[in-house]
């Protein structure tokens, strides 16, 4: 598992110290943002949890696979919130 983050001591919660900004055409964004909301994860959680999943796997020398039932799982339940 990714483990790239620093404890906040007092909360116990991963604390977040970069931003990323990226550009992708308004149709793309739409329909992503409508399929998060739709399975109830913000948009940052799923892209999290990607990123999480892809370097990972990269580190290991794996092809991640962004449709497998395990992938969607840590999304909804795992490590995506």
């Amino acid at each position: 598992m990714y483990t790239g983050y620093t404890l906040d001591a007092t909360e116990g919660y991963r604390v977040k110290e970069s931003g990323l900004r990226i550009r992708v055409e308004g149709q793309l964004r739409e329909d992503f943002l409508r399929v998060c909301k739709k399975e109830d994860l913000t948009a940052a959680q799923v892209l999290r949890a990607f990123m999480r999943t892809y370097v990972e796997r990269r580190m290991r020398g794996q092809q991640v696979d962004l449709f497998s039932e395990t992938e969607m799982n840590v999304l909804k339940f795992g490590q995506g919130k």
